[in-house]
């Protein structure tokens, strides 16, 4: 791979050069075919997907990804430009879609994997407010409670890319979310490529109090610690707002943010069997864990898309924090109750569990 990077690269100046350390290849079994650029802020799914690569000594035609740190975009660009490569986004997949919420229906595994069925039986989320700072939201027929939103990137706030969408549908959609009982708003802080800055967060938090938020869910994140980003988080804390975020998809032990803040409801990533996602970062700021691999939600045009990442896993969270807040107990409960997986740098306090949330708020 570095061999293919170094041919891709002759010809440029010699600073781009001096960053082809700042890459790591690896193998996309989770994400083949995705493709996403970021610069100062990754969605919590994805940097960069290429497939069917043909340079120099990689002739393979499995997919791989060139992970970059922040600030490096242009040369991923330019590596994209050289590259004869193919990409599509995430794969779409058509669910029959009907409202029969009091008759009986197929559930979909990662809401059964944290017993939401069960606890809508007493909730739906009813009475949160959650925001979403992502690509921002598309129309669809599962977001029936959306409350409208704004772009603090220029443009309209429609999301162009599926990621905001997705999210959005894990946390209120009527057949796919934890808690489509909750009302929800969606500010654009990355733009149609991906790609936000530190001020884009900082405004749609500042956004999002203002509004009325119980919850901000932002499912993407930075290697950089920011002074000023995280007093913007500590002020949402401060007033209450529960702050949830991606630990990000390195698949090592590394501090990303906002995730990484105090306080802060840092998500990482299981499967369907419990098992850590291999993309799922870890360090000893993950606070909990939650399904992430091949999650069925809204997509753009109507449609449904399966995804994987800490994008995924962290609406989980989110979703379970607004049936805790519809039940007017505290957030706590969220940890407390979650199912112990082992190593706390991976799982934190473990996998989230709405029923149990639910069984412990109704004895609290």
């Amino acid at each position: 791979m570095i061999d293919a990077l170094e041919k891709a690269l002759s010809g440029f100046k010699d600073e781009y050069h001096s960053l082809l350390s700042s890459f790591r290849a690896i193998n996309l079994d989770h994400w083949q075919g995705q493709n996403y650029v970021i610069m100062d802020y990754w969605l919590g799914d994805i940097v960069l997907g290429l497939t069917n690569m043909k340079a120099h000594k990689l002739k393979s035609s499995k997919a791989y990804a060139i992970k970059m740190h922040a600030l490096d975009a242009k040369m991923v660009s330019m590596c994209l430009a050289k590259f004869p490569c193919s990409a599509a986004m995430a794969k779409t997949i058509t669910i029959p879609y009907t409202f029969h919420h009091k008759t009986s229906q197929p559930v979909l595994p990662n809401l059964e994997q944290i017993g939401v069925p069960q606890a809508h039986l007493q909730t739906r989320g009813e009475g949160t407010l959650v925001a979403i700072l992502d690509t921002g939201v598309a129309t669809h027929r599962e977001l029936a409670t959306y409350e409208g939103g704004k772009s603090f990137v220029g443009g309209k706030q429609e999301d162009r890319i599926g990621h905001g969408t997705h999210v959005a549908g894990t946390i209120c959609g009527q057949r796919t979310g934890v808690a489509p009982g909750a009302r929800f708003l969606a500010g654009k802080v990355l733009s149609d490529e991906g790609i936000g800055s530190e001020v884009d967060i900082i405004r749609g938090i500042e956004w999002a109090i203002k509004k009325g938020a119980n919850i901000i869910n932002m499912s993407l994140g930075s290697t950089r610690d920011s002074p000023f980003e995280r007093r913007a988080v500590e002020y949402a804390l401060n007033k209450g707002v529960q702050v949830v975020a991606a630990a990000g998809n390195d698949g090592r032990e590394v501090y990303t943010y906002p995730a990484s803040y105090e306080g802060v409801w840092s998500s990482a990533a299981v499967d369907v069997h419990n098992h850590h996602a291999s993309f799922s970062n870890w360090n000893d700021q993950v606070l909990i864990a939650a399904p992430g691999v091949n999650i069925v939600s809204s997509y753009l045009k109507n449609k449904y898309a399966y995804m994987s990442g800490t994008s995924m896993a962290t609406p989980h969270v989110a979703g379970v924090l607004a049936l805790a807040h519809s039940l007017g107990r505290p957030y706590h409960k969220v940890a407390d109750t979650a199912h112990p997986l082992g190593d706390t740098k991976k799982f934190g306090h473990g996998l989230v569990q709405a029923q149990e949330v639910a069984r412990a708020l109704r004895v609290a």
